[in-house]
């Protein structure tokens, strides 16, 4: 197989500094690897084909030097001198790294702590925060305890305080009314001030609205007519006491007076002592004067009196009462009439006197007073002992509700 052999164009001289390519010697070309311009034949591989190659002028190309001695040699291309060479120890480490990397490990680790530290505190302050919530709700929830206590107790308190009053109050007026049942032989005047006063008080009693205050003032306000009528009773029995001893003293006279004599008559020249003349009673402490004392006092008809008494109930819608004639009312009439006043002896409810001597007046007079008019219109009763006694046309009259 023919071969192309193309010549290398010569080489030319290079100024110092300048870089040098390398050109190859020979270049094998095969005819394979060349083609003819379209419309050319293609050169047979037995045919040798010398292609011109354009060369630069001589003084582009590269020239070999020679060496004194007849040896060519090739030009030197510029290589950079070594300088002295210089001795160096180790290498020492970047401070500047090293700080930088000191900082930021500190900074990392500054951030880490910060943040743990943050963190901590963080949960440290929550943890505080609930424990603070749950203290402050038990103690909300304490005091509200302690306020509804507080509360429940100050209404017990109250309460309590009423309950007192009220007992107090009750009793006061059921001692009251012991009073007026015990003390028959006071005046009219005391027994209507206690009267009225216990009404007041029962009459506070019974309503819801009524303030412990009132209650205590209306049962302060008792106290002055109770004492009163008390005195007025104790008076009345120390003056009937003494007229019993009175007149039992002069019964003992007259007994004696019957024994020095032997029941005989008085002779001729003897003295008799004459018998003792009866006191006059009195209106004790407490009673009423209606005219002025004397004698003369006699019964009257109790069966009157009764029948006035049933009359007046009936038109007030009540039942009749049986009448009794009591003798020791009627005896007790009696000695008010001769003394011209009225009291209570113990066993009536009711006395009265009437200067007209009728029993409807006495029935009157008797229910123009609280305490005399509610005595006749009771319905805890079903009959009614009657005394009465006259005297200068007054009329006396006591009566005893049972």
């Amino acid at each position: 197989m023919d071969r192309l052999t193309v010549a290398p164009p010569p080489p030319r001289a290079t100024p110092r500094g300048e870089a040098v390519s390398a050109v190859p010697a020979a270049a094998d070309v095969s005819p394979g690897s060349l083609r003819a311009p379209a419309g050319q034949a293609r050169p047979s591989a037995a045919s040798s084909v010398v292609l011109p190659v354009p060369l630069s002028s001589a003084a582009d190309l590269p020239r070999q030097r020679t060496e004194p001695g007849g040896t060519p040699t090739l030009p030197r291309l510029p290589t950079q001198r070594p300088g002295p060479a210089v001795e160096r120890g180790p290498r020492k480490p970047d401070r500047t790294r090293a700080v930088a990397a000191a900082v930021a490990v500190g900074l990392v680790a500054g951030f880490a702590v910060t943040t743990g530290t943050a963190w901590r505190a963080h949960s440290v302050r929550a943890a505080a925060e609930a424990r603070v919530d749950r203290v402050v709700g038990v103690l909300a929830a304490d005091s509200a305890a302690g306020a509804a206590l507080t509360g429940q107790a100050t209404s017990a308190a109250a309460a309590g305080a009423r309950a007192a009053h009220l007992d107090a109050a009750t009793s006061a007026v059921w001692q009251a009314r012991s009073t007026l049942d015990s003390s028959p032989h006071v005046g009219d005047v005391p027994r209507a001030q206690l009267s009225a006063a216990t009404d007041t008080l029962s009459t506070l009693l019974v309503q819801s609205r009524t303030s412990p205050y009132q209650i205590a003032q209306a049962t302060a306000a008792l106290a002055t007519p109770l004492s009163g009528v008390v005195d007025a009773e104790a008076q009345w029995q120390a003056a009937e006491a003494a007229r019993i001893a009175a007149e039992e003293q002069a019964a003992a006279a007259e007994a004696a007076q019957r024994v020095r004599t032997g029941g005989r008559g008085v002779r001729s020249g003897e003295s008799v002592a004459p018998p003792p003349t009866p006191a006059v009673p009195t209106v004790p402490v407490g009673g009423k004067q209606c005219t002025a004392a004397g004698e003369g006092g006699s019964t009257a008809s109790a069966a009157e009196i009764g029948d006035a008494i049933n009359a007046y109930r009936v038109r007030d819608g009540l039942p009749a009462l049986r009448v009794v004639t009591s003798g020791t009312l009627g005896s007790h009439a009696v000695t008010m009439a001769n003394a011209g006043g009225i009291w209570h002896s113990g066993a009536d409810n009711i006395v009265g006197c009437v200067s007209n001597g009728s029993a409807s007046s006495l029935v009157v007079a008797w229910s123009r007073s609280a305490p005399h008019n509610a005595q006749m219109l009771r319905t805890d009763v079903t009959s009614v002992r009657v005394g009465g006694a006259s005297r200068d046309g007054w009329l006396y009259g006591a009566a005893a509700f049972l």
